[in-house]
């Protein structure tokens, strides 16, 4: 069976995640208006990455859900790629 994470439940999580964040969760610097495919647009980055969390045994539900999300700037989700962003944080950041 093939599990599809891009659901209406994600998509909602996903806004919800980016509307009550205002720091990136990965550098600490604040989240921008801007829109993909800018550097600096607003997504949405899976604390545990999704490839894990399925040879973790997790089920979409808890891969996807809010617990699981934060906001964080396009460029810094892309470069922590399934590490656990720790190496890309400043050093004067909030959220270290």
């Amino acid at each position: 069976m093939i599990q599809r994470w891009d659901t209406t439940e994600y998509r909602r999580d996903a806004a919800l995640t980016i509307a009550a964040t205002a720091h990136c969760a990965i550098c600490g610097r604040a989240l921008t208006s801007y829109r993909n495919p800018h550097p600096m647009a607003s997504t949405v980055d899976h604390i545990t990455a999704r490839a894990v969390a399925l040879a973790l045994g997790w089920p979409m539900s808890r891969i996807n859900g809010r617990s699981n999300l934060q906001a964080a700037h396009r460029v810094c989700n892309l470069r922590k790629q399934a590490g656990d962003g720790t190496e890309l944080r400043r050093p004067d950041s909030p959220w270290t």
